[in-house]
């Protein structure tokens, strides 16, 4: 997977769309720079053609306020039309200060729609830096607290962010079948995610991991982002989970050769024994041959992100923070 083009492509993804929003809200501002320029100049007519195009854009985006300046509207589509008919340019400049039915000077008017604009461009960055909530489930023999330095980093790092995690099958409670453990859980992630329709992200460590694999496969309308798991025993999922695991947008897996607890660690990272007892990587396993659960799909669609990382034991996943800034953190949008 090419990681580093991934992320540079959000990065400038990201920076498109604020740059298109400003241009948008700024727009009325750039037409009053320019009034007086000769039309018949090549860089008058190029400045005049980029103007006139961006406020027709404009006025199909916003129609409402161009509703209350039809004339205004009406005057810009002219200043289109005048590149083929030249009897409208002395016209048009002279209009261009005059008194407009509203009373208000063609530049105020600008200068107002200009400040709405500008407030709705404050309004939509504040939206896009709304970050999804996370949820966190903890593993074997594990509580809630597992997650404090996850949780601690997120809200240095993502201001505002709502963090939850699942408080059920703590400390010894973790040896009940697995099944369980996901009924027990259930219900708590459904009331994160009807609560948060627009997506939540999951952080599961170790059999956290597992768990989370249980509630995809029975939560059919789950609206989860981004899967992190961390050092998870992930190979061996089957049947109905196929049609949930796609709906996923990004899966993302961590593990190393020095956990220590996962055997093997290829696990984490859906490798497993073949019937030799050789570790063998995901790609030839015949879950992702076959493609049994949507694993081949996913990874040929790069939603799929593996991280190998050594030199970490089990326990210190959620306790190291270069795997938290370094790896998790990128991926909570």
């Amino acid at each position: 997977m090419n990681m580093r083009f991934t992320e540079q492509a959000m990065v400038i993804k990201k920076l498109m769309v604020i740059t298109g929003c400003f241009i948008f809200c700024a727009s009325p501002y750039i037409i009053t720079t320019f009034p007086v320029l000769d039309y018949k100049s090549p860089v008058g007519k190029r400045i005049h053609m980029i103007t006139a195009v961006t406020l027709l854009a404009n006025s199909a985006i916003n129609p409402i306020l161009y509703v209350w300046r039809f004339r205004e509207a009406r005057y810009h589509m002219k200043r289109l039309l005048c590149f083929w008919n030249e009897k409208y340019i002395e016209q048009l400049q002279s209009k261009h200060n005059e008194e407009n039915a509203t009373g208000l000077k063609t530049a105020e008017i600008i200068s107002i729609m200009g400040k709405t604009r500008m407030l709705w461009f404050l309004f939509f960055v504040g939206f896009c830096a709304a970050y999804k909530p996370v949820v966190f489930i903890h593993g074997f023999n594990g509580t809630p607290e597992d997650g404090n330095l996850i949780k601690d980093i997120i809200q240095k790092m993502h201001p505002g962010t709502l963090y939850y995690t699942a408080n059920a099958f703590n400390r010894t409670d973790t040896v009940k079948p697995l099944w369980e453990e996901v009924a027990i859980v259930k219900p708590q992630l459904v009331k994160y995610m009807e609560a948060h329709p627009d997506g939540i992200h999951l952080i599961c460590y170790s059999q956290g991991g597992l768990v989370c694999r249980g509630l995809l496969s029975t939560i059919p309308d789950h609206n989860v982002d981004t899967l992190i798991a961390v050092s998870s025993p992930m190979a061996g999922i089957y049947g109905e989970f196929k049609h949930n695991f796609l709906r996923i947008k990004r899966m993302v897996l961590i593990g190393g050769p020095n956990d220590g607890l996962i055997r093997p660690w290829q696990s984490s990272l859906f490798g497993f024994y073949d019937e030799n007892e050789i570790v063998q990587d995901m790609k030839k396993q015949q879950y992702f041959i076959k493609d049994s659960f949507g694993l081949r799909t996913m990874y040929e669609q790069n939603r799929l992100f593996m991280y190998n990382i050594k030199g970490i034991v089990h326990k210190q996943w959620v306790r190291n923070p270069d795997v938290i800034k370094g790896v998790c953190m990128k991926w909570l949008n």
